[in-house]
């Protein structure tokens, strides 16, 4: 993968899991499951070590 490319997939995984993260905390109206959520997560964290 291309750092720009890991750029801009970062940006949409945040972007995402904000979201999913005000459904979930302030809404109280989850519309993933945790596992998906979980999913979502770890390729953020795995992307962000690898193009830091």
């Amino acid at each position: 993968m291309k750092k720009s490319d890991a750029k801009k997939k970062i940006i949409e995984l945040r972007e995402i899991i904000e979201k999913h993260n005000n459904n979930y905390y302030k809404l109280n109206t989850p519309t993933i499951s945790d596992f998906e959520y979980d999913i979502m997560l770890n390729d953020l964290i795995e992307l962000e070590k690898r193009f830091p």
